[in-house]
C-alpha cells in the first residue's frame, strides 16, 4: 500500500479528477481498503472503552459535524481525514498513520519511537 496525503486519499476515495479506467479503480479500492482497516482498529479500541460512552457521544457529534465544514481551501471530509493521515512522510518514506492517533492519545515521543521500532520488528516476523 502506498502512503498518501489526505488530499490524495480524498481524491482516490471520491474519484475526484480520476479517469474511469482500471488503474483509477484500483487506486480507489486500495484507498478504501486502507480506510476500512484503519477504522476497524479505531472501532475495536472504542468498543473496549465502554466507560467513555458519554465523551465518545459528544466527540462523535463533533466529528460528524466537521464533515459538513467546507470553509477554507478544503472540504469537511478532507479536514476529517487530515486528522488521521499525515501530510508528509517521515525520513524513512512512511507516514505511520497510526502514530498521529497515538500522539493525540498522549503517547510521548519516546513511546512513539519505541512503537515504530516494535512495529518494524513485527513486520519482519511475519
Amino acid at each position: 500500500m502506498r502512503d498518501t496525503v489526505a488530499r490524495d486519499l480524498v481524491r482516490d476515495v471520491l474519484g475526484y479528477g480520476l479517469p474511469l479506467d482500471t488503474a483509477a479503480s484500483a487506486r480507489r479500492v486500495e484507498a478504501l481498503t486502507t480506510l476500512v482497516l484503519d477504522l476497524l482498529v479505531e472501532v475495536e479500541a472504542l468498543r473496549q472503552a465502554q466507560a467513555a460512552q458519554t465523551a465518545y457521544r459528544d466527540a462523535y457529534r463533533a466529528a460528524a459535524l466537521l464533515t459538513h465544514n467546507s470553509a477554507g481551501p478544503s472540504s469537511g471530509w478532507q479536514k476529517l481525514l487530515e486528522r488521521y493521515y499525515p501530510l508528509e512522510a517521515s525520513s524513512d518514506g512512511r507516514t505511520w498513520r497510526e502514530v498521529l492517533m497515538m500522539r493525540r492519545l498522549g503517547f510521548t515521543p519516546a513511546e512513539l519511537e519505541a512503537y515504530r521500532e516494535e512495529a518494524a520488528q513485527v513486520e519482519t516476523d511475519t
